[in-house]
């Protein structure tokens, strides 16, 4: 596998000049071939191969891949950006090409990943055979000429266009697509690209197309070769910058195997439903995990798989979320290899758009070292097995019925419980067992507020407030409408079984108007929402209200959101510093803490520390 290093891109123009050098070269006849000319040859090549190798997909030294939608641009600040940097092997932005202003433009927010971890591949998400007129992501930004070119749109079996679907058999359109993304590839400063579904045979779906698919069966195979030939030319219009595809479904008969076709102009390809679908009740081990573990011990060194496990769209409360999440991430590292990668959610989405996790969201299971594998995976009794350097890996299948794994020694849980003789599983559960303890490490955070480097630094509206000798803090003022959200900071973007429950605050208000916003993601008895605010703000004489618009991280509120309830924080003096402890667990018997997510200050406020403990 190749490994990106700061010097891609000189090595990237190196390679484009030798070539242009070796294509143009005058070749000699074999017979006149002297040494000197025969060695600089034979280097040429070498060195052509070596630029060969860069196609690959290359790596960052975190070990999760990113592909998520930003609701708002603005969400990929520098906070996010060393997140991102410290966590992720490969981003993948389903960003607008255009930001509310320049600092979010695309290109800036490739530059920032960049420069907080310049190892790091961003590629651009787009289409190749569709176009979807909802939203305005790059998918759409790139593809939008296809709603007004009929004759490079496929038609319905009543011979109609269909705007939203491109005629992949049709050598104009292949040609305009190429030409649209490589253009959008060059705006905006990426090192590659990720196609969204990239459906070869549509048997099964899209719907449109697969009643084609069942009218006229040839044109299925015609359909197929003209993806073929739409890879291909992308593969070579990209040269040695990478390409990823979404991607290996299941639904139905021999379709996984038909997807991995597209590897062969691909450097990587996406399992997107890895244990469930969300949009579906129904899952199962054996459909919706076992195919694609087949498929990871059998995939080829040079190629990639980034495997994303799924949580429901329906309520779950916060342990539910996160023992299922494990229950597939176990499922995962039954078959791992070191060229596939894995990430959960339940949406792409940041934040998610329904369920609890985004595609920002990260799990503590994912940091844990098992070591090297010791062989493949084993079917005992029911029970999937998999032994480590460090540990092993249990998983009993959600379509079968639990088991009992003798031990032969003792083991840990990764929250420290020790296990011991024998192991009990239900279905649908997994289990990290580790041969020695594991060190807890403090769960305690702490943003520095007052380093000139600081995330709030960047934000428009802050000033970084050095006075002689008091303590530094950021003076923040209010925002235009459209940056709502600017002034939000994350506060517990790892997510684990037990997480802190306090944040510290030391915050003045300058203006009564000015408050505070703190999000806590709860469990609710009544299964209705996994969040609240907790409003900090002066005294009033009227009752706070009960709902209100959502806090979503550095999003301006839409006008269909559906209100979160609103509780009460500890009343706020405009114009007096307050140091303000909150503890998570003490807020409301209506609902169970669980986690602060993140925190949003509005309008004129000074900020000298934030962070979260125990």
């Amino acid at each position: 596998m190749a490994t990106r290093n700061p010097s891609f891109n000189l090595l990237r123009e190196e390679c484009r000049a030798r070539y242009n050098w070796v294509a143009t070269m005058r070749v000699p006849s074999l017979g006149s071939l002297n040494l000197v000319t025969a060695l600089v040859l034979i280097g040429a090549l070498v060195f052509l191969s070596a630029c060969a190798e860069r196609g690959q997909l290359a790596q960052a030294p975190g070990n999760t891949p990113f592909w998520f939608e930003p609701r708002a641009n603005q969400q990929l600040d520098e906070q996010v950006a060393k997140l991102l940097a410290k966590e992720a092997a490969v981003v993948v932005l389903r960003a607008s090409l255009q930001g509310p202003i320049d600092h979010y433009d695309l290109p800036v927010l490739v530059n920032r990943l960049r420069q907080a971890e310049s190892s790091l591949p961003v590629l651009l998400y787009t289409w190749n055979s569709r176009y979807l007129a909802k939203g305005n992501r790059s998918g759409k930004e790139i593809m939008r000429w296809l709603a007004q070119e009929s004759t490079l749109q496929m038609t319905s079996l009543k011979g109609t266009p269909m705007p939203s679907f491109g005629d992949v058999m049709n050598p104009d359109y292949r040609r305009r697509t190429v030409e649209a993304i490589v253009k959008a590839l060059e705006q905006s400063g990426v090192d590659g690209i990720a196609v969204d579904l990239a459906v070869r045979t549509p048997r099964f779906r899209p719907k449109p197309l697969a009643e084609r698919c069942a009218a006229h069966p040839e044109f299925c195979e015609q359909y197929a070769q003209g993806m073929d030939t739409l890879f291909a030319s992308l593969d070579t219009a990209l040269g040695e910058r990478p390409l990823l595809y979404n991607g290996l479904w299941n639904f139905g008969e021999g379709m996984i195997d038909d997807q991995i076709e597209l590897l062969k102009h691909a450097d990587a390809a996406i399992v997107e439903y890895f244990g469930m679908n969300p949009r579906e009740k129904a899952h199962s081990f054996s459909q919706d995990i076992l195919p694609y573990l087949e498929v990871m011990q059998h995939l080829k060194a040079e190629k990639q798989l980034f495997v994303f496990g799924r949580g429901p769209w329906t309520y779950t409360n916060y342990q539910e979320d996160y023992l299922w999440q494990r229950y597939l991430y176990c499922a995962f590292l039954l078959a791992k290899q070191k060229n596939t990668l894995f990430k959960y959610h339940a949406s792409f989405q940041v934040p998610a758009h329904a369920g609890r996790s985004g595609g920002l969201d990260v799990y503590a299971d994912w940091r844990l070292d098992l070591g090297e594998p010791e062989g493949a995976y084993q079917l005992k009794k029911g029970l999937y097995i998999r032994k480590f350097e460090k540990g092993m890996v249990v998983v009993a299948p959600d379509d079968g019925e639990g088991g009992t794994l003798t031990l032969d020694a003792s083991f840990y849980t990764p929250e420290g419980k020790r296990v011991q003789r024998a192991i009990n599983l239900s279905p649908g559960e997994g289990q990290l067992l580790f041969k020695q303890r594991l060190n807890r490490k403090s769960a305690s955070h702490v943003i520095d507020v007052q380093s000139a480097d600081s995330p709030l630094s960047h934000w428009q509206g802050a000033q970084l407030i050095q006075d002689g000798e008091r303590v530094p803090y950021v003076r923040l003022s209010k925002v235009k409408k459209t940056l709502e959200g600017e002034h939000d900071l994350l506060l517990n973007p790892v997510r684990s079984l037990h997480m802190p429950a306090t944040v510290n605050l030391k915050i003045r208000l300058r203006e009564p108007g000015a408050r505070v916003l703190l999000i806590a993601e709860v469990d609710d008895p009544k299964r209705r929402t996994p969040w609240v605010v907790i409003e900090l703000a002066p005294p009033k004489k009227v009752r706070l209200k009960e709902k209100g618009n959502p806090v979503l991280f550095r999003t301006p509120t839409s006008e269909n959101a559906r209100f979160w309830p609103y509780l009460p924080g500890p009343p706020l003096t405009p114009g007096q510093w307050q140091e303000l402890k909150i503890e998570g667990n003490k807020l409301s018997s209506r609902f169970r803490f669980q986690r602060w997510s993140h925190i949003r200050f509005v309008g004129a406020v000074d900020v000298m520390s934030v962070s979260v403990s125990n």
